[in-house]
């Protein structure tokens, strides 16, 4: 289960995120933001795993969409940015603060119910601890905090270190 952070300044379009996220079996909790003060607090107080963030905010903000991004990453660096703006031009200048993805408006429900997806899969996977392998004598659970390296040697026996960088 993944918790989300929305930054939208447009109420409607907050409301219709807000609402498709939700309804996601794997997202737990929604947090909504319309400016990025209250962004910057959410995700200070709630980590959230996924971050769904206008650029282009209302013309009195002082922080636009992108550098509440940056600095949401530099104090919850796990958390996974996605762009969602009616501006193309800041596609390019996303890119600076490493988002999973970057959606062009109008929104598209499939493409967002398909983003959450496999951010939650992703969040998912970094958060298991062992992983299971079948052997002769049964099933045997390893921690995932060992390296991926396999030597195959004489009898079809292996030896087996595992290291995940998820």
């Amino acid at each position: 289960m993944v918790s989300v952070l929305i930054l939208e300044d447009e109420e409607y379009t907050q409301r219709y995120l807000g609402a498709l996220v939700s309804e996601h079996p794997l997202v737990n909790h929604v947090y909504m933001a319309s400016d990025g003060d209250t962004a910057i607090r959410l995700a200070g107080e709630h980590t959230p795993e996924i971050a769904l963030f206008d650029i282009e905010l209302g013309k009195d903000e002082e922080l636009n969409g992108l550098e509440v991004a940056k600095l949401i990453t530099t104090t919850s660096p796990t958390t996974q940015i996605v762009f969602i703006t009616g501006y193309a031009k800041y596609a390019l200048s996303s890119f600076l603060v490493h988002p999973y993805d970057f959606i062009v408006k109008p929104i598209r429900k499939d493409r967002v119910i398909q983003v959450i997806s496999d951010l939650a899969r992703r969040v998912g996977m970094r958060n298991a601890s062992k992983v299971s392998i079948k052997t002769n004598d049964g099933t045997v659970f390893i921690s995932l905090d060992v390296a991926v390296h396999a030597l195959w040697r004489k009898h079809n026996h292996c030896q087996i270190r595992l290291a995940v960088n998820l």
